[in-house]
């Protein structure tokens, strides 16, 4: 007799009410159902599936399966990795939810949505969706659910050292497990709530929860929950110096998880072995732990294993005063730990592109449904203009059928009539022609936009390549031939290296407003404000810059000039100002900041400077984001020019004006204005 597995029957059973389906939305649902239990066993398969129910969801104009096949698209590219693909189809599958007003799937989206963030290390968007989706939960009394997003969002908390409010979370989905009888949730929260006390130094109340999920996991012979507990509970033994019964736990955990070829599980534990056979001075047997712990992480390649082991290995080289060996792992330990951070730092500029390539979709989404609405109208126009003509014909039967009676008044009536619907006619004509005209200004402007923020950022990923590279070129010199240089020679390449990476932080820093600022990410918090403090300030930051060309930073501003502004913004412009003024100012310059009332109630602001000057030409130029215009300093200081164009947002969002004056060899003056008091913006 052959033996169906329970899965095979459920996909037999499915297929057979997807085929004798006699509506779309049946047929759809049957898809669905077999996307979702492929989905974890033949993701490849799911996704054939998901993509097909989208296909007839979309021809069928079925909002529901449109979402719910998007759903589990964003859940199969997030499982390969491909982090930009899933909140793509995730985004999508919200929208489509939303329309239908669906709390059940928009939960769900939003979990997910939370998960990819998360896996980007974008902890607060990750809890920002979390908090939506529990919010959800909660409404629909889904208990399933909430417990699935306080543990999430206790896991934010924890990942960002909040660890009263992580354990907070972790008892909140630990009640609902045990209220809904959900086992092996109640073992991770024992877990978790467990893992928070051993990091703060509870050693008996971490022992209580440890002891808890070790029985609840042996009493449903769940082996690999079950492995965790015990060298959890092993390794708080460690801690707490019971040696004895740390071994006994260690070693039954070790077994188990060879047995199950749970390889991550095995190095943890040989790492406790090792650290408790050290703190018993026993060092043969701690290096043998080490040895076998080490062979296996660097066979699995795992990062954060690599990491650990690594440093367990510097503290028993150190134990031993074994310094070469214990710097050896240092290094090894340094380089995946700076290998890690690099990828961090890329996956954040991903994420960064990410997000402005998932909004330029957006973008050409809605242009495409405002044709498609555009056309719409032109079809409905048509249809009119179809039954106007006839109805004109059906008139003029009538009248010719009237005409030998009542020729003289019918054909006054009939000129009247015609004249009525061509004025009509002319009126559709003129309001289709206005929405055309609309939709192409519209298209013409994001694409104009969407040119300038890519030209944008292939200007500043050029301009970073160069002060990045020279930095590590630096860098990699001074630690090769640290030996051939004497002091002055070290301390010109670093103060080199300072410069580049000076360099490279202010363009960062820049380049992160600028994008916050495209993304209406600022806030803008405008308030009654003294403006010498700012100036100040700035003159504080930019000392040690000044000091290097000997320039003289001056101000004329009086402590009783204020004005109504973003006192954060106004910052960063007055910042940006002074460096650019320093930047072309050479040796034993001047640069005067001044201030006073004019008409209109505004405060008029000059930074001026004795520095080399701008072209006629170039003025132009410096403000607008589609041209990129940059020169070298009088020390041959580079830039991207992205200043100047945010210092131009900023002030126009406080309703102000920049312009500049400027003289060749004889210096330029910066000049913007603010409001004195509050102001509708």
């Amino acid at each position: 007799m052959k033996v169906f597995g329970q899965s095979a029957i459920r996909l037999d059973s499915l297929r057979n009410v997807m085929h004798k389906s006699e509506t779309d939305t049946g047929k759809i649902s049957s898809i669905i159902k077999i996307a979702l239990e492929y989905y974890v066993a033949v993701p490849d398969s799911a996704r054939k599936y998901a993509n097909w129910g989208l296909r007839l969801s979309d021809s069928a104009g079925y909002p529901m399966g449109q979402s719910k096949c998007l759903n589990i698209l964003g859940l199969i590219e997030m499982n390969y990795g491909s982090l930009a693909k899933a909140i793509e189809y995730q985004t999508k599958a919200l929208i489509y939810a939303e329309q239908i007003d669906s709390k059940k799937i928009m939960a769900s989206v939003y979990n997910n949505l939370g998960i990819s963030y998360y896996l980007l290390n974008d902890y607060k968007k990750a809890q920002f969706y979390y908090f939506k989706a529990l919010n959800l939960f909660e409404e629909q009394n889904d208990y399933s659910g909430q417990g699935s997003a306080f543990n999430n969002i206790g896991i934010i908390f924890d990942l960002q050292g909040n660890k009263d409010q992580a354990a907070y979370y972790y008892r909140k989905n630990l009640d609902l497990a045990i209220k809904e009888n959900r086992f092996n949730d109640q073992i991770v929260g024992y877990l978790n709530i467990g893992t928070i006390f051993e990091t703060q130094k509870k050693y008996t109340e971490a022992e209580v929860y440890y002891q808890r999920a070790l029985a609840l996991s042996d009493s449903l012979d769940v082996l690999d929950i079950k492995t965790t507990s015990l060298g959890n509970i092993g390794g708080l033994y460690v801690e707490m110096e019971k040696y004895t019964l740390a071994e006994k736990y260690l070693m039954e955990a070790l077994d188990i998880s060879l047995k199950m070829n749970s390889l991550l599980i095995a190095v943890d534990v040989y790492g406790s072995l090792s650290m408790m056979e050290m703190k018993l001075k026993n060092y043969q047997k701690a290096k043998i732990y080490l040895d076998k712990g080490l062979k296996i992480a660097t066979e699995m390649n795992n990062r954060e294993t690599l990491l650990e082991i690594y440093d367990i290995s510097i503290k028993y080289y150190e134990s031993i005063q074994d310094y070469k060996n214990s710097l050896k792992y240092f290094k090894l330990y340094k380089t995946e730990d700076d290998s890690i951070k690099t990828d961090e730092n890329i996956k954040s500029l991903f994420q960064m592109q990410m997000e402005y390539q998932t909004q330029q979709k957006l973008k050409e989404e809605e242009i495409t449904t405002l044709k498609q609405a555009a056309e719409k109208q032109s079809k409905l126009y048509r249809q009119r203009i179809f039954i106007a003509i006839v109805i004109v014909v059906f008139v003029l039967m009538v009248l010719l059928l009237l005409y030998f009676y009542k020729i003289n008044n019918n054909k006054e009536k009939a000129n009247k009539l015609l004249l009525q619907k061509n004025q009509q006619i002319y009126e559709q004509s003129e309001e289709l022609m206005q929405i055309l005209e609309q939709l192409s200004m519209r298209e013409h402007q994001l694409t104009e936009s969407n040119h300038a923020k890519d030209k944008m950022l292939s200007i500043i990923g050029h301009d970073l390549r160069g002060p990045v590279g020279s930095l590590e070129r630096m860098l990699n010199y001074l630690v090769e031939e640290y030996e051939h240089f004497n002091n002055e020679e070290i301390h010109n390449l670093l103060e080199a290296a300072r410069e580049s990476a000076e360099l490279t932080f202010n363009l960062l820093d820049n380049l992160l407003i600028w994008a916050r600022n495209q993304q209406n990410d600022i806030a803008f918090s405008p308030t009654y404000y003294a403006l010498l403090p700012v100036v100040i300030d700035n003159f504080n930051y930019l000392k040690g810059v000044a000091e290097i060309k000997s320039i003289k930073l001056i101000s004329n501003v009086n402590d009783d000039i204020q004005g109504f502004f973003d006192k954060n913004m106004i910052s960063t412009v007055m910042r940006n100002l002074i460096s650019n003024a320093i930047k072309f100012t050479p040796g034993e310059g001047t640069i005067v900041v001044e201030a006073h009332n004019i008409p209109g109630n505004k405060l008029e602001v000059n930074v001026k400077d004795n520095g080399v000057g701008i072209a006629p030409e170039n003025i132009n130029k410096i403000f607008n984001i589609s041209i990129h215009y940059t020169t070298l300093g009088t020390n041959h200081e580079k830039g991207s020019g992205l200043g100047l164009k945010l210092c131009k947002d900023f002030i126009e969002m406080h309703g102000g004006t920049i312009h500049v004056n400027s003289i060749l060899g004889e210096g330029t003056t910066f000049t913007f204005t603010l409001p004195i008091e509050e102001y509708l913006n």
